[in-house]
């Protein structure tokens, strides 16, 4: 389930950096997050982060 995140969450792209506002949390405490942010162009993406965004 996703989650709406309180701060958002700064995150590295290949465009520059991003901000990510939804999450996926992990399953298990030893896997990643997922964060969703846009582009400038208005398309939706997500990347990994190793650690707890929240």
């Amino acid at each position: 389930m996703f989650r709406i995140l309180a701060m958002p969450v700064k995150v590295k792209t290949p465009h520059g950096w991003r901000l990510a506002r939804f999450a996926l949390p992990p399953a298990r405490q030893d896997e990643p997050w997922w964060v969703v942010y846009r582009d400038d162009g208005g398309s939706w993406f997500t990347a990994m982060l190793p650690a707890d965004p929240a």
